[in-house]
C-alpha cells in the first residue's frame, strides 16, 4: 500500500548544510512541529541526542509531534532542527536531525502507538511509553526506561540502569538488556513465559518468578551470576547482563 505524508505547518525550507539525499525535509517554526502520516504506516523512527533526555509517548494517533525544549523562534542565532522523511518501497524513514546547541534539547515526541525506533542519547534519559514495535534503544551516561512495550527490544546503558515494564498482551520477540554501571529491571504480566539468561559480574539476581535453571550459576570471576534458565515453559530469548549491578525481575 503506497503511504503518503502529509505536512503540518507547511514549512519546507533549503538551508544550506543540513540535507540528506532523496530525503525531504519539515523544518521546525517553533517548539513543536508535526508530520502527519497515513493509517497504518510503517515506520522507522531515529532520534540521537547530546546532554538531553529524549521521551517518546505511543498515542492512538496518525502524526508524529516533535517538541524541543531550547528551541527559541525568536533566537536570530538559533541553530536548525528539521524532521527529515522518505518513502522506500513502502517503508517510510523518519529522521529527526538537530543541528549545534539543538542537539542538547530535551525531546518529547509523540509517535502512533505502532512504530519502530532507533533512539540514542548521550548524557541523557531514554524513556518510551505505551509502543509496540522494534525498539533499538541506547544511552551513554543515561537510563534506558521503556513501560507498556511489546516487540523486540535491545536495550543498551552505560552507566545507567534499564528498566522495562512489558505490556500485558504477551512476550513474542527476543529482548536484550545490557549495561556497564546499573540494574537491569524486568517487569513481566503474570503469564511469562521465556527462555531466560543472566548474567553479572559483581551483583545479585532476584526474581519473584519461579525459574528453572537449565545451566550455569556463581560467576568464577566474580561475585555475580552466570546462569541460563526457563520462565513457565520457555519461549523467546530474554537476555540481562551487566557488569557492576543486579538483576530483578518482578511481577505486575
Amino acid at each position: 500500500m503506497k503511504i503518503v505524508f502529509k505536512l503540518v505547518g507547511l514549512l519546507v525550507l533549503g538551508f544550506g548544510g543540513v540535507t540528506l539525499l532523496s530525503a525531504d525535509e519539515l523544518w521546525f517554526e517553533g517548539k513543536t512541529q508535526e508530520l502527519a502520516v497515513e493509517e497504518g504506516a510503517d515506520i522507522m523512527l531515529s532520534v540521537s541526542s547530546e546532554d538531553g533526555d529524549i521521551r517518546v509517548v505511543g498515542e492512538d494517533r496518525g502524526s508524529i509531534e516533535v517538541t524541543l525544549s531550547d528551541f527559541k523562534a525568536d533566537d536570530p542565532k538559533r541553530n536548525r532542527a528539521a524532521i527529515m522523511f522518505t518513502e522506500d518501497n513502502g517503508f517510510v524513514r523518519v529522521k529527526l536531525n538537530l543541528v549545534g546547541k539543538l542537539r542538547k534539547t530535551d525531546i518529547v515526541i509523540r509517535v502512533p502507538q505502532r512504530i519502530s525506533m532507533r533512539l540514542n542519547s548521550v548524557d541523557g534519559d531514554l524513556r518510551v511509553d505505551d509502543v509496540v514495535g522494534e525498539l533499538d534503544v541506547s544511552a551513554v551516561d543515561g537510563d534506558v526506561v521503556l513501560q507498556e512495550v511489546e516487540g523486540g527490544i535491545v536495550a543498551n546503558s552505560v552507566d545507567g540502569d534499564i528498566r522495562i515494564i512489558l505490556s500485558d498482551t504477551g512476550f513474542k520477540s527476543p529482548i536484550s538488556m545490557v549495561t556497564v554501571d546499573g540494574h537491569v529491571h524486568l517487569v513481566t504480566p503474570s503469564n511469562f513465559h521465556a527462555d531466560f539468561s543472566a548474567s553479572t559480574i559483581d551483583g545479585t539476581f532476584k526474581s519473584d518468578l519461579e525459574y528453572r535453571v537449565k545451566g550455569g550459576g556463581k560467576n568464577f570471576w566474580g561475585d555475580g551470576v552466570n546462569m541460563n534458565g526457563q520462565f513457565g515453559e520457555g519461549g523467546p530469548p530474554l537476555s540481562m547482563k551487566t557488569i557492576d549491578g543486579s538483576i530483578f525481575v518482578k511481577e505486575k
